[in-house]
């Protein structure tokens, strides 16, 4: 599976269409499908761009625990400041959702840490501890959530990180 495969400018048309539109989208599925239908749009095309969607968030989640890591290092209290700012991202994610938190700290396979959405592996390694301790609090083991993502029919999509800015780059060169 590669991203040349794909017609970038649909893809690229399927995530702007996800991100515009995404609360009225999700909740309504008769007119989710209908704009796959309409489109002419694939299950894979459908997949990577909700992959690329997921990247997007991911990106802002990692972005806005790293600067508030920065910013607060040197505050007497930051760590309060560090588990309240995650756990305003945690609580954003059901309980059946928080293994999508995952691919902030693994790479899409699971195999090894992932430098992906944060380049300083001491912020990362901060907020992953963070994480499992809230899962612990939820009464979920790091287990189940490798479990639960290992589910997910569109994690396999992930091999293509970094395809956000893959679609939105070569998209806008093919313009």
């Amino acid at each position: 599976m590669h991203l040349d495969d794909y017609d970038i400018d649909k893809l690229r048309y399927l995530v702007v269409q996800y991100l515009d539109n995404n609360a009225s989208l999700a909740r309504d599925e008769d007119q989710h499908n209908k704009l796959l239908i309409k489109g002419g749009f694939s299950n894979e095309e459908h997949h990577i761009a909700l992959a690329a969607v997921k990247e997007k968030i991911l990106q802002e989640i990692a972005f806005n625990l790293s600067q508030s890591y920065v910013s607060n290092e040197s505050n007497e209290d930051a760590s309060l400041t560090h588990l309240g700012v995650f756990k305003n991202v945690y609580r954003a994610f059901v309980q059946n959702q928080k293994y999508e938190l995952l691919p902030l700290f693994y790479n899409h396979d699971l195999t090894k840490k992932s430098y992906l959405f944060f380049s300083n592996s001491d912020i990362r390694d901060y907020f992953f501890e963070t994480y499992k301790k809230f899962l612990q609090k939820d009464s979920l083991s790091i287990d189940d959530i490798f479990l639960q993502y290992s589910k997910d029919t569109n994690a396999r999509y992930f091999k293509l990180f970094p395809v956000y800015e893959k679609i939105m780059f070569l998209s806008s060169k093919l313009s």
